[in-house]
């Protein structure tokens, strides 16, 4: 019994305190660091739709990207913005999108446009449009 008080109340030397003191703080770093890096990346993470996900799914309205075809016949370009729908088997979302168009974007391409999801009127106000272009990448049929 004697010995076990003498391990609990052990009194630190000095020596020891200030090595207990910099495992904290090296412990506190660490998660510091580690936080950071998580809070980012869950902020720059998009995960990205099909257009037949965004009807099953409730999806955020916030930050999201939407890959499908851009439809035949649906592109009305204007001075300042692009409207176009893009769609897949049946289901279809209307995007206005206000920039220069990628230089592979053209109907029956596939795309992923990026922006605000507006769920009430299902329209995708995008920010930004990546175009897919198979015919750069895939072998010549001869």
């Amino acid at each position: 019994m004697d010995k076990a008080k003498s391990i609990i109340f052990y009194p630190l030397k000095f020596s020891n305190l200030i090595k207990l003191k910099y495992i904290f703080i090296i412990i506190a770093l660490i998660l510091a660091i580690a936080y950071s890096v998580y809070a980012g990346i869950s902020k720059s993470a998009v995960y990205y739709y099909r257009v037949s996900e965004i009807y099953q799914k409730q999806v955020k309205s916030e930050n999201i990207k939407v890959s499908g075809i851009v439809k035949k016949g649906s592109v009305l370009k204007d001075m300042s913005k692009v409207e176009f729908k893009i769609s897949e088997n049946d289901k279809e979302i209307k995007v206005i999108y206000n920039g220069i168009l990628p230089d592979a974007f053209s109907e029956d391409n596939e795309v992923i446009v990026e922006g605000f999801f507006d769920r009430n009127d299902k329209i995708l106000y995008a920010k930004s449009i990546l175009t897919k272009c198979p015919s750069r990448y895939e072998k010549f049929n001869n």
